[in-house]
């Protein structure tokens, strides 16, 4: 049974990612957590098949989160950001191996296609950084 976490402050969109979660990954147990603070206390010590995480106020507590993910769950990771993202949070991502960086608002066929990537390269045991979304469109890969 996939298992999938979501850490997400706004109830809408956190709604919005478990639709897409479900229709495109067959997840059917989804964990929904208001901050990665909170998503610490599940995210290590159970284990997940896909993550969706918010990254707007990063923290001590969102490093930690990359970290297990990276270490101990091996899941692909998407993230949301809001408004700019400082070069200190884009090389975070991009050591602790986020698959993919979206802004608010996103582009809903990019992040399902980003998802279903996530999913494949996860199931392949190729889970390398895929960078959909604002990074693509920051090196100038993107429309």
């Amino acid at each position: 049974m996939p298992r999938a976490i979501i850490v997400e402050p706004d109830v809408s969109i956190r709604s919005l990612q478990r639709m897409i979660l479900r229709m495109h990954t067959d997840a059917d147990d989804i964990v929904e957590k208001d901050s990665a603070a909170e998503a610490l206390e599940v995210f290590s010590d159970e284990d997940f098949d896909f993550a969706m995480l918010d990254i707007s106020r990063p923290a001590d507590e969102l490093r930690e989160f990359l970290h297990v993910s990276r270490k101990k769950q091996r899941t692909p990771v998407i993230a949301f950001t809001t408004g700019k993202i400082s070069r200190v949070t884009l090389q975070m991502l991009v050591d602790d191996h986020v698959f993919a960086v979206f802004p608010k608002p996103f582009e809903l066929d990019e992040l399902v296609e980003s998802v279903r990537a996530g999913v494949a390269a996860a199931k392949a045991g190729k889970l390398h950084p895929k960078f959909y979304g604002f990074l693509q469109k920051l090196h100038g890969d993107g429309d």
